[in-house]
């Protein structure tokens, strides 16, 4: 047996797509402490079928408290400009959405004020505010807009109670069943073992060299990895990557290509000699004396970390080395 929400209020009526009900759904909208009583909906253990043998209830209401979401600051672009009436005084209008560009230039002011607040295009940030204040001020200096019809042309900002109001609904449910055809299964068991085995919190994988024919200019390194983080620090390495040129005595970090960029590159370049203005982002530049002349033999070291306090421990499957030759 399930609820499922049904023709409530405005405030609520994103629950009424919901098959289920579901209280999170709200929190998705913006509103927070949604609070209800769970007893209204699950019985008591001990009475587990109590909601199901009665045969009258078909629907129940139950009351949700909540908080709406906090607002936030909104921008108006203003000016002044004379009304149509017989003495013509000067009125104060807001801008709305940026005109038509099929209009005359005449209907295209007229589009875009409005006397009303409600009507007026309001700014989610100053920055857009200040941008659509310049677009006027770019039509009036090319005599497109009249100066005279955006007299004090300036941006108020509209100030919004922040404190959230506490606010109670009551929602509509019906009561539905599901049913799910099974068979039933008795497994016996003779005893039952329970053993475990403790590993180091680090592990290192050092490869045997790669050999290529000819000296490699371009290296880079790809891998198959499974780690899912579930808290703490997500942006710190657990997996690292090095390779060395010279069989061990100097390793030179790099990142797979198809990890995002964090500041370990993940392209190699080696003894090419390029000039700085011709340096791009995400490559290192190596040259001899720092590494050897000869770049064909390389190791690969991958160091794996367990995070502390995470039930997970990363997983590599595989991973290969590319490099760029040059051919002599």
């Amino acid at each position: 047996m399930y609820w499922q929400p049904y023709s409530n209020s405005t405030a609520l009526s994103s629950l009424d797509n919901l098959t289920r009900f579901d209280p999170a759904a709200l929190k998705a909208i913006g509103y927070q402490d949604v609070q209800y009583d769970l007893a209204d909906l699950v019985p008591n253990i001990l009475r587990p079928n109590t909601l199901k043998d009665q045969s009258s209830l078909t629907a129940k209401k139950i009351n949700i408290t909540y908080k709406e979401s906090l607002k936030t600051e909104r921008y108006l672009i203003t000016f002044k400009r004379l009304d149509s009436s017989a003495t013509p005084t000067l009125k104060k209008y807001y801008f709305t959405n940026p005109a038509i560009a099929f209009q005359t230039l005449a209907k295209q002011q007229e589009l875009a004020a409005a006397s009303d607040i409600n009507l007026g295009f309001q700014y989610e940030s100053l920055a857009s505010a200040e941008q659509n204040k310049e677009y006027i001020q770019d039509k009036i200096s090319s005599s497109q807009w009249s100066a005279s019809n955006f007299i004090d042309l300036t941006i108020e900002t509209i100030k919004s109670n922040l404190a959230p109001k506490s606010l109670t609904s009551s929602v509509s449910l019906k009561r539905k069943f599901e049913t799910y055809p099974a068979k039933k299964f008795t497994i016996a068991l003779r005893s039952i073992d329970v053993n475990y085995s403790n590993y180091a919190p680090k592990a290192q994988i050092i490869s045997k060299p790669f050999t290529f024919g000819y000296n490699v200019k371009n290296l880079t390194i790809s891998s198959d990895t499974s780690f899912n983080l579930q808290s703490g620090n997500s942006n710190q390495s657990y997996i690292k990557y090095y390779v060395s040129l010279d069989d061990g005595k100097k390793w030179i970090q790099i990142s797979p290509i198809e990890n995002p960029f964090n500041g370990v590159p993940e392209i190699l370049s080696l003894n090419e000699n390029i000039q700085n203005f011709g340096q791009i982002k995400g490559v290192s530049y190596l040259n001899a004396p720092e590494i050897p002349v000869e770049t064909t033999s390389i190791r690969v070291k991958i160091e794996i970390e367990k995070p502390r306090y995470e039930n997970t421990t990363p997983v590599i499957y595989s991973y290969q080395i590319a490099g760029r030759v040059e051919q002599i």
